[in-house]
């Protein structure tokens, strides 16, 4: 995905498109199949990474692409905070339902890059 960011795709990189398929849950996209117990495994969902994937794919007209990953994870933004009140550093794209978990210390409330990424995606949504 940084490649298709950077806008870096080559007519090459279509494999890489149709790999990130397999990187898309019910959401948002997460940054590796593997699951284990670090906090960038599956099953979470970083906000930075939702947002080079969109980019990335509107940056060469991919815009259903993009659309569905931006659907994805701003539903799961709202379901969580309707619930809760607070926005997370990051969510368990695989099963929405569960909190996001792993790494060295328990999941952040807030960050800045939660609003200004869901403030993006809502921009893009209603154009």
């Amino acid at each position: 995905m940084n490649r298709l960011w950077q806008a870096r795709y080559s007519a090459a990189s279509t494999a890489r498109i149709n790999a990130m398929n397999t990187l898309l849950k019910e959401g948002g996209v997460v940054t590796t199949s593997n699951a284990t117990s670090q906090q960038w495994d599956a099953p979470n969902g970083w906000v930075p990474l939702q947002l080079f994937a969109v980019e990335g794919l509107r940056n060469y007209g991919l815009e259903m692409q993009a659309q569905t990953i931006m659907l994805r994870f701003c539903k799961i933004i709202e379901r969580h905070f309707a619930s809760s009140g607070v926005l997370l550093k990051k969510y368990n794209v695989c099963e929405p339902e569960i909190k996001a978990g792993g790494g060295e210390y328990d999941v952040q409330l807030g960050f800045g890059w939660i609003n200004g990424v869901y403030t993006r995606f809502q921009a893009y949504l209603n154009q």
